[in-house]
């Protein structure tokens, strides 16, 4: 089935001529954009997605597998959004040793995992790790191994 059959065929007019726009290269305005979001019709939309997706790099799609290591759920900050933090002794709270991270990280490699977040809260004792600071730090993690990327 071609993109112009789905397109045909969805039985909303709206969602068609927002369609038809899309794949003419004309801009969408805000209440196009809305009505895609609100619209149930996601074969309609995963069809236009893919399609133009593939116009604009063709028909190659790659993917990068990561890893989020947490080092420490302990947190100063105590934002009310977050369900992640704990205060240093409460249950749950934790905080990895360099041996732990450095563990973590040779698994990670091994697994063909090619890009590391290593991430924390901002913990009471620990010393903020941010940009070139990080070298000079003692007990930061050296650089991972070949072909793992860290953020």
């Amino acid at each position: 089935m071609t993109i112009e059959e789905v397109i045909r065929d969805c039985g909303d007019d709206g969602l068609q001529e927002i369609a038809e726009k899309a794949l003419a290269g004309e801009g969408l305005r805000r209440e196009d954009g809305i009505a895609l979001f609100e619209s149930d019709n996601l074969f309609l939309i995963g069809a236009l997605a893919d399609e133009l997706r593939r116009r604009a790099v063709g028909d190659v799609v790659t993917f990068v597998l990561n890893r989020h290591i947490n080092y420490t759920n302990v947190c100063v900050s105590g934002c009310r959004f977050c369900a992640y933090f704990r205060e240093e002794g409460q249950p749950g709270a934790y905080t990895l040793s360099l041996d732990d991270i450095m563990d973590r990280i040779r698994k990670t490699a091994s697994l063909g995992i090619t890009e590391l977040h290593i991430v924390g809260s901002h913990h009471p004792s620990l010393p903020v790790l941010c940009g070139d600071a990080r070298k000079h730090q003692k007990g930061v993690p050296p650089p991972p191994p070949p072909g793992l990327h860290r953020h």
